[in-house]
């Protein structure tokens, strides 16, 4: 990745991301003003602009440079072209940015949504969406539908939701929601508990479970993100699904918000038809800014600008159709995995609108060139930027899709239900479809939420809360 870099600076008629750029003369001849936090604010400031001058997809909506001073978190806000870009960002934990790739990081293990609790929208609820196992939630005994009503005794309102919910250690009070007699939600209290959080790591195969029935071998699993250190449990599974002979595969990404592309390829790769995987058929293809295109095509960089499906995955299922269970939460690496499968086979989308995310980006650290080599800048090595780099399209040219995928059957997402289980209407509804039948108990398709949701908030995977696709060709980690 440092030869690739440094081609792209000197095409970019840079010396370096940060030590030789011409602007250091500037900061040199006013440093004596400074304060240590504006220089180091200046130095950050201008990696990013460099950095971004030469990678960002959106490169010719760039302002103009400037010596900024201010916050990094400020500037680079400055720098995004928002009219479509709803995902770069700058980070000064870059340890804490790689290990949230891959679902290891510091949480309660609870992911929630939010709700007003009644209609004079003073009072927030958090209702629990799934809890991961072996997390502080899984030990204190929380699940899924309960719902967290106050911490530290304190009720949740808008204007402190955000700090109450971020604590470390936290007192937890939570109750059950029903019905009353008039048919308003009401919440009846459980009890309190008491959760500290930890560095916890996420495994993002849950519930895979196979079901025979009505003449159907029915394999289902949710995937909660695209890590790059798990194809080797994900290839377990599709092998028990092929010991099985499943005839069906129902895929939960409904809280899936990305990862790591060659992680979608892998996927794609073990789900689609023998002869597309085989084949090695086109899955997607990239678009970057003009001059990374052109280096790319230049110097023979095919696979920069290609993916394919592998034909080296031990598990390919041969399958003819796919059913997704999708929400807003559903995004980037999960799109691109049911955007490139989509030529290809039935993919069958069951639930809700997908996040719209068509971009890849790659994470970016702060280097100077000395002695030939690059290497990191000691003083802001901690700083990194995730901008978006390209934007990915099938093939058949399908991209931009900016307001997600539409489901194929509407379904709500009923927190109040197991996942993957007959009660769960999402899950009933991908049933019903392979079946034509109901499975025993199952709730209606249309059941869903009645409150009136204000967010989400996640106990894990804040770096993939808005949706994220990495390049990790472009890893330099």
């Amino acid at each position: 990745m440092k030869s690739f870099k440094k081609g792209v600076l000197y095409i970019s008629l840079l010396l370096a991301a940060i030590g030789c750029n011409p602007d250091n003369d500037v900061i040199t001849s006013t440093e004596s003003k400074l304060t240590p936090t504006e220089k180091l604010y200046m130095k950050v400031n201008s990696f990013a602009y460099d950095n971004m001058q030469s990678y960002y997809l959106w490169t010719d909506f760039l302002p103009s440079k400037e010596n900024s001073k201010t916050s990094p978190f400020d500037y680079f806000e400055t720098l995004k072209y928002k009219k479509y870009d709803r995902w770069s960002w700058i980070t000064d934990d870059y340890e804490a940015l790689i290990k949230g790739f891959d679902g290891i990081e510091k949480s309660m293990g609870y992911s929630l949504q939010l709700y007003w609790r009644d209609a004079s929208q003073t009072e927030i609820v958090a209702v629990i969406k799934i809890v991961y196992p072996n997390t502080p939630a899984a030990e204190a005994g929380l699940k899924r539908g309960d719902v967290i009503t106050k911490i530290n005794n304190a009720p949740l309102v808008e204007s402190n939701y955000q700090d109450l919910l971020g604590l470390d250690v936290a007192t937890v009070t939570y109750g059950t929601r029903y019905k009353d007699n008039n048919g308003a939600s009401q919440i009846a209290d459980k009890g309190t508990v008491s959760l500290t959080s930890r560095e916890i790591t996420v495994f993002p195969i849950l519930y895979p479970q196979v079901k025979d029935t009505l003449g159907h071998k029915i394999g289902y699993f949710m995937f909660d993100q695209f890590s790059a250190s798990y194809n080797h449990q994900l290839d377990t599974t599709f092998a028990m699904f092929n010991r099985a002979g499943i005839t069906d595969l129902i895929l939960d990404l409904r809280y899936n918000p990305g990862g790591y592309g060659s992680v979608a390829n892998f996927m794609a790769s073990s789900i689609a038809p023998t002869s597309v995987a085989k084949g090695k058929k086109l899955l997607v293809t990239f678009k970057y800014n003009t001059e990374l295109a052109q280096y790319f095509s230049l110097n023979g960089m095919k696979d920069r600008l290609e993916e394919y499906f592998t034909d080296t995955v031990q598990n390919n299922m041969n399958l003819q159709t796919l059913y997704v269970l999708t929400t807003s939460g559903t995004a980037s690496a999960s799109e691109l995995l049911i955007c490139g499968l989509q030529p290809y086979m039935n993919v069958v989308l069951v639930g809700d609108t997908t996040h719209g995310k068509y971009t890849g980006s790659v994470t970016l650290q702060p280097e100077v060139y000395k002695n030939n080599q690059w290497v990191l800048d000691e003083a802001i090595k901690n700083w990194a930027i995730q901008p978006i780099i390209m934007k990915y399209a099938n093939a058949l040219g399908k991209t931009e899709f900016i307001n997600g995928f539409a489901p194929d059957i509407y379904v709500d997402d009923y927190l109040y239900a197991p996942i993957g289980s007959a009660q769960d209407p999402m899950y009933a509804a991908a049933f019903k479809a392979i079946t034509g039948s109901n499975p025993l108990g199952a709730k209606s398709a249309r059941m869903g939420q009645q409150e009136q949701s204000i967010g989400s908030i996640s106990g894990k995977a804040p770096i993939l809360s808005d949706g994220l696709l990495v390049v990790d060709k472009f890893k330099r980690h």
